[in-house]
């Protein structure tokens, strides 16, 4: 038992003596559980399509072109430069998840071309319960309108059905 204890205590030994590291220092990236994180992307190679990082911006839309002094047109920076790295530079949020979505699709070979802005269907997901239920109450009074027409023209075929009996006397016998 006592050698139990004594492995322990060796173990924990280099613990103890560890500085502890400032809390700015310390990134929230670097207790990331995501591997994908570490592994640096390969940059790709300058295509026919895209020769350079003008070119490249000037492909996939949304304009993103004005931001194009910001990479100098080196194909490098522009593909080693982070988000945070163009936040600093002053490339706002939108305009950088496009660009940092198109710099991955140009890594898996998917051709240049810009995407189209989706425009949100019915207020978006979070009014969708509010929509669907309006709906549903605007469903229910159409079907209303539409039984109480139905119901009337029901009504008029049996008075004309009637009248057409009383004019003929048809009796059942």
């Amino acid at each position: 038992m006592s050698t139990f204890f004594q492995r322990t205590v060796a173990l924990l030994r280099p613990l103890a003596t560890i500085q502890r590291i400032p809390q700015q220092q310390i990134s929230k990236r670097q207790f990331s559980s995501s591997l994908i994180t570490l592994i640096k992307q390969p940059i790709p190679q300058p295509t026919t399509d895209a020769p350079d990082v003008n070119t490249f911006l000037q492909k996939i839309g949304h304009n993103t072109t004005e931001y194009a002094d910001t990479f100098e047109n080196d194909w490098d920076k522009f593909f080693k430069m982070s988000s945070t790295q163009m936040k600093d530079k002053g490339i706002d949020v939108p305009a950088r998840k496009y660009i940092l979505e198109w710099q991955e699709r140009f890594r898996k070979g998917i051709e240049l071309a810009p995407l189209k802005i989706s425009k949100k269907k019915n207020g978006g997901e979070r009014n969708f319960k509010v929509y669907r239920a309006m709906k549903r109450i605007d469903d229910a009074r159409k079907m209303a309108q539409l039984k109480k027409g139905f119901k009337k023209e029901l009504a008029a075929e049996r008075v004309q059905y009637l009248q057409w009996n009383k004019q003929h006397k048809i009796h059942r016998e």
